[in-house]
């Protein structure tokens, strides 16, 4: 079929635009949203993930508490050193003390020159315990809200130099 001088706009029309046209027309348009179980498989992966991070973030937190028992404990290890040049005997000086209550906090943090805050503002309970002569220690002690405890001690009697040592009860952290 050849082309007229008169003819081609029919031509187009008929062979180009009416074909064309109708396809659009008679295809319906795709929607573009997404299935079931791509939503599922992102829901999944998202629950995996924070999952990980959930657990990394309980290690690394827990961790962070047991380097500040260490860090009191040797303070407190030092303060009754200091203590003992002054007075001639450890603080307090017979018996126990703990950072239970606000009183108990601010006659700690008087005696030994310190600033514990007590148990409600603090993650650790804080026990000096001199009630036996030779053998005087400083205790933190710690519950998670999940239920594990764990104790970090120090002896800080003159003829030790100890650093503090974690004990769990078989299920508390202590890296």
């Amino acid at each position: 079929m050849s082309l007229t001088d008169n003819q081609p706009l029919h031509f187009i029309h008929r062979h180009v635009i009416v074909p064309v046209l109708s396809r659009i027309i008679k295809k319906p348009l795709k929607k573009s949203s997404f299935t079931l179980m791509e939503i599922m498989s992102v829901v999944v992966i998202t629950a995996l993930l924070s999952g990980l991070g959930m657990a990394s973030f309980t290690n690394m937190k827990e961790k962070a508490a047991n380097r500040e028992a260490e860090s009191i404990l040797q303070l407190i290890q030092m303060a009754e050193r200091a203590y003992v040049m002054e007075h001639g005997n450890y603080y307090p000086s017979s018996g126990t003390i703990d950072n239970s209550t606000t009183a108990n906090a601010g006659s700690i943090n008087t005696n030994l020159k310190l600033s514990i805050s007590p148990v409600p503002i603090s993650n650790w309970t804080i026990l000096l315990d001199s009630s036996t002569a030779g053998s005087e220690f400083a205790k933190a002690t710690r519950t998670t809200t999940g239920g594990k405890s764990r104790f970090w001690q120090i002896n800080f009697s003159a003829a030790s130099s100890s650093t503090p040592a974690c004990n769990n009860g078989g299920g508390g952290y202590c890296n």
